[in-house]
Formats: C-alpha cells, sequence, structure tokens
C-alpha cells in the first residue's frame, strides 16, 4: 500500500521516492522528471509535436515508458487490444472529464460510467453507420465536387499563371463542411469558398485544444471546465460568430429545429438521435461530437496521402496505373466511382494503409486505468491498480518488428508483400488509429469512405505539387492535427 501511494504522489518529495521504489521493484522506465511530476508530460501535450516525443521515448525506454507518476504509455499492441476489448476490466480514467465538448454535458466520446457507455454506443451506432441516411455517400459526393470545381474556378495554374492554394485550409473546411451536413442536414459553411475559413473553426481548435490537452495532463483541473461559471461562460460562447461558439451556436439551432411541434425532419445522424429518443440538450450533445470529432482526423488523413504520394513518383505512377486499369482516369462526366469500387483496388488500399500507418491522422493516448487489483506487463512487471496507462500510437505504427526494417519509409508494396499472418498484425496496428474493441469509433467507416473517396477524385481530376514539398505544411499536435500552410499547385489533367 506505501509502494501505491508513493506512486501517484505528485509533489516533489513524494515524486523522488517514488522514482527510487520504481527501480527497486523493476516498473517502466521513463525520462527521469515524469517519476517526481506531470509537468514532463504537460510540456509534451501541449507542445505540438507529442506523437514524435513519445515514439522517441518508447524507443529508448521500451514498450513500456513511464511519463507521469501514474501514467505509463504502451506500444505493446497486443496488451494494448486486451485493454481495449470488450471484457477488460480497465476503465476510462478522470481525465475523459475533460474531453467534454459542453462544460455540463457527456457524450460517448467522454461518458466514464461503462455501463452508460455501451448503452449510448447501442443508440448511436445505427446513426453513424449511415443506414437512416440513403444520400450518405451522394452527400459525400457532393461536397468533394464542391472542392473540385472552386479549384478549378480559382485555383488551376499554368505556365503562365502561378495560382497556389492552402490545401490545409481547403481540406480542413471540405471535413468539417461534410461533417456537419452529415449530422445535422446542413454544412455550416459552403464547401465552395472552401479556401478561406470563414467561420473561424480552426482558430477556435487551436486556442481550445491546448487548454484541453492541460485538463488532461492535470485531470484534478477539471472542475474548473465543468463548474457553473465555465457552464456560464459557454452560453456567452454560444452567440459568437468566430471561432468554436459559432459552431456551438449553430449546433444548438439545428438541434432546437428537430424538436417541437413544427420540427423539422430529415435522415442524418441528429434525426436518428432524435427517433432514438434523446432529450434534446442529449441529442445536441451527441451531434456537436459527430460535427466535430471527425472532421480533423479526415482532412489530416487526405492531406498525408497526397503528401506522401506526390512526393514519391513510383507510388503516384502506380496508384494512376491502377485507377487507369480500371477505367477511372477517365473523364468525371460519368459521376465518381463508387466505394465499393475503390475499396476492391489492392494498391489504392494499400496508399490508404499505409497513410494511416506513416502519420496517424489521430494521435491522442486514449488512456484507460488499470482495475484496483492491478494488472502485470507482458514480460511480468507489476502495475499498481489505478495506473492509467495511454497507447503509443506512432511507435507502434512505425514498429520494425511488424512493419520490416524500413518502417520509416512511405511504401505501400509492404501491404501487397505481407505474409497472411503478418497483414493480420498490420491491420490491427493500423485499426488502432479508430481505437479498438468497446471503443472503436464509431464513424470509422464513414471516415474511410471520405478519403478513399477524396483522394482519389483529386488524382483523377488534376496534376497536382506541393509546392515546398521540403516543408510540407505547419503542423500542430494535440491528439488531432491542426495543420495549414500546405500550398498545392493544381493543373487540370489532359
Amino acid at each position: 500500500m506505501l509502494v501505491r501511494k508513493l506512486q501517484y504522489h505528485d509533489g516533489c518529495v513524494g515524486g523522488i521516492k517514488a522514482m527510487y521504489k520504481e527501480n527497486a521493484v523493476g516498473l517502466p522506465h521513463g525520462p527521469v522528471w515524469a517519476a517526481v511530476s506531470s509537468w514532463w508530460l504537460f510540456r509534451q501535450l501541449i507542445g505540438g509535436q507529442q506523437h514524435i516525443v513519445f515514439k522517441e521515448a518508447s524507443e529508448q525506454f521500451g514498450k513500456f515508458v513511464r511519463v507521469g507518476p501514474n501514467r505509463l504509455l504502451s506500444s505493446d499492441l497486443e496488451f494494448l487490444r486486451t485493454m481495449f476489448s470488450v471484457r477488460s476490466p480497465y476503465r476510462r480514467p478522470q481525465s475523459y472529464t475533460s474531453m467534454r465538448l459542453q462544460p455540463d454535458k457527456d457524450s460517448v466520446l467522454n461518458v466514464r460510467d461503462e455501463d452508460e457507455h455501451q448503452r449510448m454506443r447501442a443508440k448511436l451506432a445505427n446513426a453513424y453507420n449511415g443506414k437512416n441516411n440513403p444520400r450518405l455517400e451522394a452527400t459525400i459526393d457532393d461536397h468533394i465536387t464542391a472542392l473540385i470545381n472552386m479549384i478549378k474556378r480559382k485555383y488551376l495554374s499554368t505556365s503562365k499563371s502561378f495560382k497556389p492554394l492552402d490545401f490545409g485550409v481547403a481540406s480542413t473546411i471540405l471535413a468539417v463542411d461534410t461533417a456537419t451536413e452529415l449530422a445535422l442536414g446542413q454544412p455550416i459553411q459552403d464547401t465552395a469558398s472552401c479556401d478561406t475559413d470563414v467561420t473561424g473553426y480552426m482558430d477556435g481548435m487551436l486556442q481550445s485544444l491546448p487548454v484541453m490537452q492541460t485538463l488532461v495532463a492535470f485531470p484534478w483541473l477539471t472542475y474548473l471546465s465543468t463548474s457553473r461559471i465555465a457552464s456560464r461562460l459557454f452560453d456567452n460562447v454560444k452567440n459568437a460568430r468566430y471561432g468554436l461558439g459559432c459552431v456551438y451556436g449553430f449546433v444548438h439551432a439545428r438541434t432546437n429545429e428537430r424538436y417541437g411541434p413544427n420540427k423539422v425532419v430529415k435522415k442524418d445522424i441528429l434525426g436518428a438521435l432524435v427517433d432514438k429518443g434523446l432529450s434534446p440538450e442529449k441529442a445536441e450533445s451527441e451531434a456537436l461530437l459527430a460535427a466535430m470529432a471527425g472532421a480533423d482526423p479526415v482532412a489530416t488523413a487526405v492531406r498525408v496521402n497526397l503528401l506522401y504520394t506526390l512526393t514519391n513518383p513510383r507510388v503516384e505512377r502506380t496508384l494512376r496505373a491502377e485507377l487507369q486499369a480500371h477505367g477511372l482516369m477517365a473523364s468525371n462526366e460519368k459521376g465518381m466511382p463508387s466505394y465499393q469500387t475503390l475499396r476492391n483496388l489492392p494498391y489504392l488500399s494499400a496508399v490508404v494503409k499505409e497513410s494511416f500507418r506513416i502519420f496517424p491522422p489521430y494521435v491522442g493516448t486514449m488512456e484507460k486505468q488499470a482495475p484496483p487489483q492491478g494488472d502485470y506487463t507482458p514480460d511480468g512487471r507489476f502495475i499498481p491498480g489505478g495506473t492509467v496507462i495511454g497507447a503509443n500510437i506512432l511507435a507502434i505504427l512505425r514498429d520494425r518488428s511488424t512493419f520490416g526494417d524500413d518502417a520509416e519509409v512511405f511504401r505501400p508494396e509492404r501491404w501487397l508483400e505481407a505474409s497472411a499472418d503478418e497483414k493480420v498484425t498490420m491491420d490491427r496496428s493500423v485499426d488502432l488509429c479508430f481505437s479498438s474493441g468497446r471503443y472503436t469509433c464509431l464513424g470509422r467507416d464513414v471516415a474511410i469512405m471520405e478519403i478513399f473517396k477524396t483522394v482519389v477524385e483529386l488524382v483523377r481530376t488534376f496534376e497536382m505539387a506541393v509546392v515546398d514539398p521540403l516543408k510540407g505544411w505547419e503542423s500542430m499536435a494535440f491528439g488531432i492535427f491542426v495543420q495549414k500552410g500546405m500550398w498545392m499547385r493544381f493543373e487540370e489533367r489532359g
């Protein structure tokens, strides 16, 4: 019991004692100050490069790294899959309260009560799988078409005219507009003008994400974010015309339209929530999550696909050749290829998987808390009860024992060369981008559809180049990525 108390002491004296005791009993090592205080973890979470620092820590200390007085990061795939599994005794820790999108309301993203979490997932499953929305794929197509038409209208370069587009902004607003229409039946902006962040969504994310990360590092601060004062401030923010307040107000207004004597009825995620009997407050909380949670990871995945494909000529040639062989490089007057067609193209699928692997669109640690009786690492080290363990995503996806000696290289062919057994482990590793087991992302399939379709339509419509491939983009990681400054040149394909 004394050892366990020392493990959780976040003060200097208690932390130093815990650090020495750790070495005596063989618990995982990590950066020296991480055993003393949560400040080391805090610095990484707000520094914008957490995924890189965590991967380097894994390379130095092994598959289990101590990143706080009572916190570990693991890059052991099978341990994490077991931790996320349906029958796992691990639970969501206090830090999940910091993920509330509204101060006084939980959503399926952050609710800690496991029974309630499973009940909510059961209610939301049909809303996210699109079975109630016959225009799901057509809606995605409409927004991609609007992006294509905007590029043709404003950003086609020639030998005499250079018109670069910040695809970091355009891809984000494309994803936000698509997400809000799928969730609420109406886009918050207009993809036809997605070269400009009219609502201030990206600025709002840059301001709010470091705050959320601070609460993750210091969970005891969440009482501030869930207080009555925070709730009153949030109510005022809903009336803002710029930033995340604009998004909150938009979701609030769309939700109010779905209730009352003159309610609006639509076949979208919000409509499915209303049909399931959710209260207006609960439906608004879940609709806000649906409108925001998936947009940035989808946009990041599209950018990664383009950046790595366009800067690897062999990959671009092979991808175009596969599309050509299936008659998909012809004029798009016949409409976009269906997702069912695209998902059966082996090289395209390999490119998408490899993009998830080389630069995962989500690098949050997805922490879980060990059961009161504790647990053991695969090599037999005791994990005290209550220890919080997170996933070291990038370390898993660059693991040479899984992906080969060239794991740092973008090479889609590895997915076509792997044996059946190797591919199982590779697929499980990449699937962790969307969590696993009872925590698997509800919007996973729709997100992958959007990524496939956006990448293919851009590749078959334009000749593209990254203006500064050495720089690529301006990228900050706070679990999700905020990326801009990805300047691209487009020419219409002959």
